[in-house]
């Protein structure tokens, strides 16, 4: 299954960086600029988002929170936190990169469109790191649970 998981996420990740780069080339047609209060509120909830899963995953009984790895599914916002936590980060920043790609070739509501993007990789990647921080005794040294013995 270790295969498949790591075949969906490289598509993925493929499909987020060419997303990154469509939304803000000329032909995409984007008419909406999404301001500073929007990236400003993207950067927030990113910080914010992944410290209030935890909690409730916690408050919902889960005392082992194991690392992230490739060979699992990426929807276990509940059971298995850090791993979603992680996809998110991965997939924000690659489509954050994909829109830098395009940057050069765009125009204001395009290059506001670019902040927004790095505003939530940001945001994902402090509310990451301050998951680590606030949570380092309930994280496992191990990406996958011990085997049964």
């Amino acid at each position: 299954m270790g295969r498949i998981w790591k075949a969906i996420y490289l598509i993925a990740g493929v499909a987020c960086l060419l997303s990154g780069y469509h939304s803000l080339t000329p032909d995409s047609n984007h008419t909406s600029d999404p301001g500073w209060f929007l990236g400003t509120a993207a950067f927030s909830v990113g910080c914010l988002f992944p410290i209030a899963v935890m909690a409730y995953a916690r408050h919902r009984g889960v005392k082992k929170f194991y690392r992230p790895s490739m060979d699992r599914q990426p929807l276990g916002w509940w059971n298995d936190t850090l791993q979603p936590i992680r996809v998110t980060l991965v997939f924000s920043f690659l489509g954050f990169a994909g829109a830098c790609f395009a940057l050069p070739h765009t125009d204001k509501a395009g290059a506001a469109m670019a902040w927004y993007y790095g505003g939530a990789a940001l945001g994902s990647f402090i509310g990451e790191r301050l998951v680590y921080r606030l949570f380092a005794k309930s994280i496992s040294d191990r990406s996958v649970p011990a085997p049964a013995e």
